[in-house]
C-alpha cells in the first residue's frame, strides 16, 4: 500500500509539466534530427501489446480461484439522467438475472434517477411496482453532478456486501452475477470487470469501429493483464466492487470525469487487485455517428490525462509489484502516444522533403520486421475470437488502425479540457437512441466478437 494521500482534485503542475517535456521532445527530434528517443519507446509499447496479445496463447490458466460458494448480497447500481429511450429494456434484462439465494433474487436494482426532464423516473417507477427489488433513488440536485456523485449517493442509501454499476443502455446476459461474483472472493480482490460488447455493431461502419475497439483494445489486453497479474482496469459499466472497500476509500471520485480508471488505480494502491471475468458478458450501445464518438472520446482522453498525471508519481512510490509497476506504468501512459505519433509523422515527412537522414536506434528493415509482427499477433489474437476469415480479419485489423488515428484529433482537445480551471464535473453522457430489435435475443453463443 502507498504511505500518503492521492488528492482528488487534479493537479495542473504535473500537467504543465508533461506538456513542456512533450514540446520540448518535438523541436529536439526535429532541429537535431534525433529519433532515437522515439524509436526506442514505441519499440517497448509495441513489444508490450504484442506480449499481452500473446499471454493467453501459452497460458489459458488463470492465476485467480474462482469460489462458488462466495455469494454475496448485492446491489446493482444504474445512475440515469434522461435515458427514457433504454431504461426499459435495461431494467427488463437485469431483472432476470439467475442469481438467487433460498429461490429468493439475492441482489436489489437501484436506479438513481439524477434530476431527468423526460420520462426516465417515471419508467423506474413502473418497473419499481412491478419488481420488488427494484427500487428507485432520485437524487437531490444540490452540489456536484455527474455520474460519480449519483454513485455515491446510492451508496449511502444501499447496504448490499457488492456494488455492481451498469449504465443505463445496459443489456446482460442472465448469468452474469453468477460468472463475476466468485471472482471476488478472497481479502485482496476488490472489484470485477465484466467483458463489455455492443448490441448494435451491424448499424454503420462507426459501430463496427467501435465493436473491433472493444474486441481488440478492451477484451484481448484485459485478458493479458489478468493473465500476467497487471492492472486490469475497472470500466464504467460492468464493475464489480466490494462495499467494505468503497468505503474505505470514501466511494467515487466525483472529481473525475472517468471514475472507473481513477477507482482502478486506488484500489491497487491500497494493496488490492482487480480481476477479469470475460464470461461475465454485457451489452451495450454504440455510437452510431461521429459527433457523440468524439464527444465521448474528448471526455475519456481528459480523464486518462488526468489519472496519468495524478498517479504517475504515486505508481513508482508506491508499494506494487515490478509487473504491477510496468504495466501500470505503459497503461496510464498510452494516452501520451497520440503525441508521439504525431512527432513521428512531422519529423519524417520534414526529413523527406528536407531530403535529410536521422539518427536511427532500429534499421529500416528491422522496423518492418517489428511492425509486421505486430500485425500479425493481432491477428492471431483476434482469429481466437472470431469465427471470420483470414481476410476478414486483416481488414478488420486495417480499418482498427486507421480508426485509431482518431485519437490525434482527440487528444488536443482533451487537454484543454484538462486546463480549464474549476470545471465542475457534471453529466457529459452519451445520448443512447435504444434499439428497435430485441437486445435480449443477443446472447454469448450468437456474438463471439
Amino acid at each position: 500500500m502507498s504511505n500518503f494521500e492521492i488528492p482528488r482534485r487534479q493537479n495542473h503542475t504535473a500537467g504543465v509539466l508533461i506538456l513542456a517535456l512533450l514540446i520540448f521532445l518535438f523541436f529536439y527530434s526535429l532541429f537535431l534530427q534525433n529519433l532515437l528517443w522515439l524509436q526506442i519507446l514505441m519499440g517497448i509499447f509495441t513489444i508490450y501489446a504484442c506480449g499481452l496479445l500473446l499471454i493467453p496463447f501459452y497460458d489459458q490458466k488463470q492465476p485467480w480461484v474462482k469460489n462458488n460458494s462466495y455469494k454475496p448480497f448485492v446491489n446493482i447500481f444504474i445512475p440515469a439522467k434522461n435515458e427514457e429511450a433504454v431504461i426499459g429494456n435495461t431494467l427488463s434484462s437485469l431483472s432476470k438475472l439467475s442469481y438467487h439465494q433460498e429461490d429468493k433474487p439475492n441482489f436489489e436494482i437501484i436506479v438513481i434517477n439524477d434530476g431527468s426532464t423526460d420520462r426516465t423516473g417515471e419508467i423506474a417507477h413502473e418497473f419499481q411496482s412491478k419488481f420488488p427489488f427494484i427500487r428507485v433513488l432520485s437524487r437531490p440536485q444540490i452540489g456536484k453532478g455527474g455520474k460519480s456523485a449519483a454513485l455515491n449517493y446510492a451508496l449511502k442509501n444501499s447496504q448490499g456486501e457488492v456494488t455492481a454499476v451498469f449504465d443505463a443502455d445496459t443489456q446482460v446476459d442472465s448469468n452474469f452475477l453468477q460468472a463475476s461474483v466468485p471472482l471476488l472472493a478472497g481479502d485482496l480482490t476488490a472489484g470485477v470487470q465484466g467483458r463489455v460488447k455492443l448490441y448494435n455493431p451491424n448499424e454503420n461502419l462507426i459501430t463496427s469501429l467501435q465493436n473491433d475497439e472493444f474486441l481488440i483494445f478492451n477484451h484481448l489486453t484485459q485478458k493479458g493483464k489478468d493473465l500476467m497479474n497487471g492492472v486490469t482496469c475497472l470500466g464504467g459499466n460492468g464493475q464489480l466492487v466490494k462495499r467494505q472497500v468503497l468505503e474505505k476509500i470514501n466511494g467515487w471520485n466525483e472529481e473525475s470525469v472517468t471514475e472507473d480508471f481513477d477507482l482502478t488505480f486506488r484500489l491497487l494502491f491500497m494493496g488490492y487487485k482487480v480481476r477479469y471475468a470475460e464470461n461475465a458478458i454485457l451489452w451495450q450501445e454504440a455510437c452510431s455517428s461521429w459527433s457523440p464518438l468524439i464527444r465521448q472520446r474528448i471526455r475519456w482522453g481528459e480523464g486518462l490525462l488526468t489519472s496519468c498525471f495524478d498517479f504517475f508519481i504515486p505508481l513508482l512510490l508506491s508499494k506494487t509489484s515490478w509487473m504491477q509497476k510496468i504495466d501500470g506504468i505503459l497503461t496510464l501512459t498510452r494516452i501520451l502516444l497520440p503525441f508521439w505519433v504525431i512527432t513521428g509523422y512531422v519529423c519524417e515527412l520534414f526529413f523527406l522533403f528536407e531530403n535529410q537522414t536521422h539518427e536511427s536506434f532500429l534499421t529500416s528493415f528491422l522496423l518492418t520486421v517489428l511492425t509486421l509482427f505486430f500485425f500479425m499477433t493481432m491477428g492471431s489474437a483476434v482469429k481466437q475470437e472470431s469465427p471470420d476469415s483470414w481476410k476478414e480479419i486483416i481488414k478488420k485489423i486495417l480499418f482498427y488502425w486507421l480508426y485509431t488515428l482518431l485519437w490525434i484529433f482527440v487528444l488536443p482537445f482533451s487537454y484543454v479540457n484538462y486546463f480549464k480551471l474549476n470545471r465542475s464535473v457534471f453529466w457529459d453522457k452519451t445520448l443512447h437512441k435504444g434499439t428497435a430489435d430485441n437486445p435480449l435475443a443477443y446472447s454469448t453463443s450468437r456474438i463471439r466478437q
